[in-house]
């Protein structure tokens, strides 16, 4: 075989390094926002799983709101009640997902507002108030900016505590129980191809860290990895991170291994997949898009299968 190099497409047609729009995460932990699929017959442990998740993502204070879309929600809210609101909570209907975005992008609104107001602050502690009219005073005033006695008062971002950065606000939603209902359609799929993207941001900042959008992290779990009615290939594909356990059915094993064959070979599926399922509550935990190739696979969260 030979090559021979052309003269055209060359580094001046290379495009610009598109926006990853990912949260910032420690090293150990996978790259954020997540689409992922937490896959369990009943009884296995995924809900417990996921509340261990979560409670490793509060610890790294990666989300500022979790949502979740679950008509079992009372039974598992020893799970969850640490990370999720009473407002956030939502029946399986043809409109719950539509609904969480409308309150991502309330979010993005709110943030978008804030970066406004804190432009105008910071330009008026560089020009301060002699020049401003009783007119733009007031307007100032009614924003909060300034104080009745015309102090300059600096705007606080709601999640900008605890040691949380100054950034876009982050969100994650979950769904469990889902399937078969009506929560599943079109709106899922959707979500599923651009969920980095939900809730574009439109104001330039140098707090947007970077990012185009505030995005939202998907996580559902299932009783079933596929069935009628249920996660469509076209979510599955998507998946940035998959979490088995035990599964006995050979050819929902062979489907698992086709899906994931751009990604993942078959033998290091087998080969992780036996070594990480052994006792009842052992897990799989597959990422498609790792920081680096040893985060490829974990045992239970927390032990790296290096192949």
């Amino acid at each position: 075989m030979k090559t021979k190099q052309l003269k055209i497409f060359g580094k001046d047609c290379q495009p610009k390094q598109g926006v990853s729009n990912n949260y910032d995460t420690t090293d150990d932990m996978i790259n954020h926002p997540v689409l992922m699929f937490v896959s369990a017959v009943r009884n296995s442990g995924k809900s417990y799983t996921c509340a261990s998740f979560m409670n490793q993502c509060k610890k790294d204070k990666i989300y500022d709101r979790t949502y979740i879309i679950c008509p079992t929600y009372v039974s598992n809210r020893e799970y969850y009640q640490d990370h999720i609101n009473e407002e956030d909570v939502y029946e399986p209907e043809r409109l719950s997902i539509q609904e969480v975005i409308n309150k991502v992008n309330d979010e993005r609104d709110e943030w978008e507002e804030f970066l406004h107001m804190l432009e105008r602050y910071e330009q008026l502690v560089k020009t301060g108030l002699d020049n401003v009219s009783e007119e733009e005073l007031f307007d100032l005033f009614m924003e909060g900016i300034i104080d009745m006695d015309s102090n300059i008062i600096k705007p606080e971002w709601k999640y900008n505590k605890n040691g949380v950065p100054l950034r876009p606000p982050q969100s994650c939603l979950i769904l469990d129980d889902c399937l078969g209902s009506k929560a599943i359609g079109p709106d899922l799929t959707k979500l599923a191809t651009l969920n980095r993207h939900v809730a574009q941001i439109k104001a330039e900042s140098k707090h947007n860290a970077g990012r185009t959008a505030c995005g939202l992290s998907v996580i559902i779990l299932s009783q079933t990895y596929r069935m009628v009615g249920g996660l469509g290939r076209a979510v599955r594909e998507n998946l940035t991170d998959l979490i088995l356990f035990e599964n006995k059915s050979e050819k929902i094993l062979k489907c698992i291994k086709e899906e994931m064959c751009s990604c993942v070979s078959e033998e290091d599926f087998d080969l992780a997949y036996n070594f990480a399922i052994q006792e009842r509550y052992d897990n799989l935990m597959i990422s498609f898009y790792p920081k680096d190739e040893k985060y490829r696979f974990r045992k239970n969260l927390n032990e790296l299968i290096i192949i």
